[in-house]
């Protein structure tokens, strides 16, 4: 049995951060080629700017009316309830999706190639399955543990990168074309699937302010600009031919001669992606009532599976489910749009 008690809303946060986190340890040939430091750091603060945008509606209804969006369509709309929490179902599968595929992908062509992609996703799924039924309240505590050991992470990746440095492959120019500002700033928005899992989840969480919102992000943002600095600084154009930029950039880290550090990149995209399946999966479960957990996770969990075999076999399919662009356009309808109409009329009802 699920057991959601109300939980300090800095470890949702917490959690969310390392969600956000898989943006970039996944990133593959999604920042344009020929582009500088100074031109992708522009379009990181652009991206993370409307990020913050996105999440208005979520938190301005958790701050100052302490309700999640769940609640409140259940509240304002009974009828359209189910027609609307389907919606976010499907939503919550296709980002599953976005992110389990992209990571199959890299475990198949980095790690183990002889590792079929559809056990991969079956055994994270499984993982999962596990960590959703137990409950946001006790994934999120678990949260705290990850935050801490990315720290962690970070630092040897980081640190063991230093001596790689070499500020003769790029210059602090500024560089870049409209096409590659667009493409990048897309990149970058893609963190904004993390509004839509708290404006689902939120209601669990207490003691909330807005600026635990913009520290995240803030976050978020240091991150992302540490491994442009070291992938264009350490890896100049050779990143540019080379799949999984992050990984390539944990690989060449050592520290006093010690190698492996991207067992720890490893590690730390595994857990990210296990943290972003399973609150999604909690979604689902909010959104279909919580009153048969096992079976609401359960039946998701397989279409999940299901459309991961589909997209491992037809390219087609694949490729529209880890559309970035795609991505977008829905995390923007999920997270800004449908909940600021709702926003907006709550709002206009109360007043009268």
């Amino acid at each position: 049995m699920q057991l959601n008690f109300k939980f300090p809303s800095n470890r949702l946060l917490l959690s969310l951060f390392f969600c956000g986190s898989a943006v970039i340890l996944l990133q593959n040939y999604n920042i344009s080629d020929n582009t500088s430091f100074l031109f992708n750091l522009i379009c990181l603060v652009v991206g993370l700017v409307l990020c913050c945008i996105v999440f208005i509606p979520s938190m301005v209804l958790k701050r100052k009316y302490n309700l999640d969006f769940v609640m409140l369509t259940r509240r304002k709309t009974p009828r359209v309830y189910y027609l609307i929490m389907a919606f976010y179902s499907a939503y919550a599968v296709y980002t599953a999706e976005y992110f389990l595929l992209r990571y199959t992908d890299m475990f198949h062509d980095k790690y183990f190639s002889d590792a079929g992609v559809n056990v991969i996703a079956f055994i994270m799924i499984a993982i999962c399955f596990y960590g959703a039924c137990r409950g946001v309240n006790i994934i999120t505590r678990f949260g705290i543990i990850l935050f801490a050991f990315a720290l962690l992470c970070y630092i040897f990746i980081f640190s063991g990168g230093v001596q790689s440095l070499d500020f003769e492959l790029h210059h602090f120019d500024f560089s870049g074309s409209a096409i590659g500002f667009i493409s990048n700033t897309t990149f970058f928005l893609t963190p904004s699937f993390i509004a839509v899992i708290f404006a689902i989840l939120s209601g669990y969480s207490e003691n909330f302010k807005s600026r635990q919102i913009f520290v995240m992000l803030i976050s978020l943002a240091v991150e992302f600009a540490a491994f442009l600095f070291f992938v264009s600084f350490a890896l100049g154009a050779y990143a540019d031919s080379q799949s999984y930029q992050t990984f390539l950039m944990s690989k060449i880290s050592q520290i006093s001669g010690l190698s492996g550090i991207e067992s720890f990149y490893f590690a730390l995209t595994t857990l990210s992606v296990f943290m972003i399946i399973t609150l999604l999966l909690c979604c689902i479960n909010r959104e279909m009532g919580e009153s048969k957990t096992i079976l609401n996770v359960s039946v998701f969990s397989i279409v999940i599976f299901v459309l991961h075999i589909c997209a491992s076999y037809l390219n087609s399919v694949g490729e529209i489910l880890t559309n970035p662009m795609l991505f977008n356009l829905f995390n923007i309808f999920a997270a800004f749009i449908i909940p600021g109409i709702y926003l907006l009329v709550f709002r206009r009802s109360e007043n009268e």
